[in-house]
């Protein structure tokens, strides 16, 4: 045997250890997602309940660490957005239309978050989301009760 051979077990070992924590990570996070969704859902059977939906943001966010989904952008900034937190929720947003540019969701819930700041933003925003969804359409414009 070589004298390198305890070094080189050391560095396998610290290898595999680094993927069993990658791996027991992966699995907590795709568990976080799930629990957010459900939040998510709970809080919209229960009138966007902000307990559910802040919930649901806090599980988002822990996913994110080792889920780098788009996906996850959306939901928690969705979750921000309905809880009255659009400031949190626009940085987040953004980086999911950055990541994703044919993401109507994403447009949409950052119109959303535009919706008291610059203009010209909320424009484009909105433009984008009707482009990607014309079904979305209803979704930014206010019923016949609201006008």
């Amino acid at each position: 045997m070589s004298s390198s051979t305890p070094a080189v077990r050391a560095v396998l070992t610290g290898v595999a250890l680094l993927a069993a924590a990658w791996l027991g990570g992966n699995a907590l996070a795709r568990e976080d997602a799930r629990e957010g969704n459900d939040g998510l859902a709970r809080a919209k059977a229960r009138g966007w309940s902000p307990v559910e939906l802040e919930r649901a943001h806090s599980r988002y966010e822990r996913a994110r660490r080792f889920l780098p989904d788009t996906d996850l952008l959306v939901k928690e900034g969705s979750a921000l957005v309905l809880l009255g937190a659009p400031q949190r929720a626009a940085p987040l947003l953004r980086r999911a239309v950055r990541a994703e540019p044919e993401n109507a969701t994403a447009w949409l819930f950052l119109y959303a978050t535009l919706l008291r700041g610059d203009p010209a933003k909320r424009a484009v925003a909105r433009r984008r989301a009707l482009e990607l969804d014309p079904a979305a359409r209803r979704r930014l414009e206010p019923g016949p009760a609201a006008r």
